[in-house]
């Protein structure tokens, strides 16, 4: 348990307390001064609670010295949209031991011996988990799991998930569960792919998760779109905003060729979204050709007695012409050839 004394290490108190005021949200009143600001975080945060006083000002903290390790935008700062408070009075505490009684969770080591005791490696044996996991994503057997680790009491939430389930039980509505399931395949974890974006470590397959996210994302809510009455969680899928994913993937299938970045191995624009590159990539083309072509030009300026030759290219020394050794133990002034100058 973390109490107050351990966090005052962490984080002063009245520093935290005067990073909340200075924080600016939606709802505040426009052009308010910053005693008006108080007042009115008051009524949005109760700081007699030193406790979440301390947890919100350290992470708004945290969130400030971290921000550029955290967003695509290194010249940006967060925008926060509201305070969402968080209650456990709803969830169902349980030990470890309860979940290995009642089989919610069983894991097993890796039957492989080089594997076993390996972390990560261990496995779901028969348990409740794997019995209901049939997810066709990782993120959402992520959140199968998530769910079941925090059991809750509250009725109104267990209704609407017993609605979801009710409505896809339906004989009727497996062409929508199917549909549904053929676009949650090609569901990634984003945090995953932006952070190889961010360290430029993205490679061509990691740009195509990301479009078949943003896309079958799109079309998901599309389809619930047509069953939004039946639960309020379809509701509140429908209800999306999905026009910034739609846009974000619209232009990615305008200006990356994907199907030549995966032939490549790297990422490639389309022909016609820039005119500068899309000639450094014609002449970068027409090298193979130009070079083959001196190499001609070359080779009848050179002895007779070299039968073969090359054009190479080192950035370090730029275009080379070379030829094989046509005598063994040459030595350097054996090597020289007219007009030409030997490169160690």
């Amino acid at each position: 348990m973390i109490t107050p004394s351990v966090i005052s290490t962490f984080v002063d108190y009245e520093a935290c307390k005067r990073r909340i005021y200075s924080l600016a949200l939606p709802g505040e009143p426009s052009a308010c001064s910053e005693e008006q600001r108080a007042i009115f975080l008051r009524t949005v945060l109760d700081f007699s609670q030193t406790m979440s006083v301390h947890a919100l000002g350290a992470l708004l903290r945290y969130l400030d010295l971290h921000w550029s390790n955290l967003n695509m935008d290194l010249h940006t700062k967060p925008h926060f949209m509201t305070l969402k408070r968080i209650s456990l009075l709803d969830i169902v505490l349980m030990d470890e031991d309860t979940y290995r009684g009642l089989q919610i969770f069983n894991t097993q080591a890796h039957p492989s011996g080089f594997k076993r005791g390996v972390q990560g490696s261990n496995k779901e044996g028969l348990s409740l988990f794997h019995l209901f996991s049939k997810c066709y994503s990782k993120v959402g057997q992520a959140r199968l799991r998530l769910l079941l680790r925090h059991p809750t009491t509250d009725i109104g939430t267990l209704r609407q998930r017993q609605d979801v389930i009710e409505f896809f039980m339906k004989p009727q509505s497996d062409s929508i569960m199917r549909n549904i399931c053929s676009s949650l395949r090609y569901i990634k974890n984003v945090n995953g792919i932006l952070a190889k974006i961010k360290a430029l470590s993205a490679k061509a397959f990691v740009w195509k998760s990301l479009y078949n996210t943003l896309y079958n994302a799109v079309v998901i809510s599309e389809i619930c779109e047509n069953a939004r009455r039946a639960s309020q969680y379809l509701d509140k899928i429908a209800s999306f905003d999905t026009n910034k994913l739609y846009e974000m993937a619209l232009y990615m299938n305008r200006i990356i060729d994907f199907d030549l970045s995966k032939s490549e191995g790297k990422f490639t624009v389309k022909v016609g979204v820039d005119a500068d590159l899309d000639m450094k990539k014609q002449t970068m083309a027409s090298l193979h050709g130009l070079m083959s072509e001196t190499a001609k030009v070359e080779m009848e300026r050179l002895p007779s007695f070299i039968e073969e030759c090359t054009m190479l290219y080192m950035p370090h020394l730029g275009y080379l012409l070379g030829v094989r050794a046509w005598s063994d133990h040459l030595t350097l002034e054996q090597k020289e050839l007219p007009d030409m100058k030997f490169m160690v």
